[in-house]
């Protein structure tokens, strides 16, 4: 009987590739997420030093506080820039993981059907060895009777 040989390997293997690009474009994305949230912390720290540092002064010049005040304009409007990139990023993200999930299921209906074949051909090669053991015990059954009848004639 020959090897077995499954019809739908390269199908199985391009999935899983697929798979795997589409990991990498999740592992980007969630990459992104962690480099936005970190801009978000490093402006917020800014911010929160910026305050320590004219509030901590005895004497305020009204310069330092108008600066004080458009800086921190501009810390909220960055912050509210990242939010946004953030939520929009998780979204990407949420997405990318459906089609991973996608992916990952296709992959495992083929190595079912995969498993499933290779269990029919177990079965069918068993039967096979059955069938070739049986007609080989008859065989040398027929043998050792006609020797036997030949011996005694």
């Amino acid at each position: 009987m020959k090897s077995f040989q499954f019809p739908l390997e390269r199908v199985l293997d391009l999935r899983r590739k697929q798979a795997q690009i589409e990991e990498l474009k999740l592992e980007t994305i969630l990459q992104e997420c962690l480099r936005i949230r970190r801009e978000s912390e490093r402006i917020a720290e800014q911010a929160r030093a910026a305050a320590k540092q004219v509030l901590e002064k005895l004497v305020l010049e009204p310069i330092e506080l108008e600066s004080l005040y458009h800086f921190r304009g501009w810390t909220q409007t960055q912050m509210l820039i990242l939010e946004n990139q953030l939520r929009e990023a998780e979204g990407r993200a949420a997405q990318q993981r459906l089609i991973l999930n996608d992916a990952r299921r296709n992959i495992r209906l083929i190595e079912k059907l995969r498993e499933r074949r290779l269990s029919e051909w177990d079965a069918a090669f068993q039967k096979d060895l059955e069938e070739q053991a049986s007609e080989s015990h008859l065989s040398r059954w027929n043998r050792e009777r006609n020797f036997a009848a030949k011996k005694s004639a």
